[in-house]
C-alpha cells in the first residue's frame, strides 16, 4: 500500500468510495456472472455521502453492477 499521508483525507474519502464502488460493482457482476451469491441486497449510496468530501454522491450500486455487466 502507498503512502497516503500527504493526500487530505476529504480527497483519501472521495477517492476511497470512487474506487469501493467500482471493485463492488465488479466483484458482484463477477459473482452474477458465475452464479454466485456473493453479496446481499446493496447498500444505499445515500449512506456514502459526507458533507464536504461528496455531498452530491448519488446513483445506485444496482446502476454501477449493471453497467460492469
Amino acid at each position: 500500500m502507498t503512502d497516503k499521508a500527504d493526500v487530505p483525507l476529504i480527497e483519501r474519502y472521495r477517492l476511497a468510495v470512487v474506487e469501493f464502488r467500482q471493485a463492488y460493482a465488479q466483484l458482484a457482476a463477477d459473482d452474477r456472472r458465475a452464479g454466485r451469491t456473493g453479496f446481499g441486497p446493496p447498500p444505499a449510496i445515500i449512506e456514502l455521502r459526507h458533507a464536504i468530501a461528496n455531498p452530491d454522491e448519488g446513483g445506485s450500486l444496482a446502476d454501477d453492477i449493471a453497467r460492469a455487466m
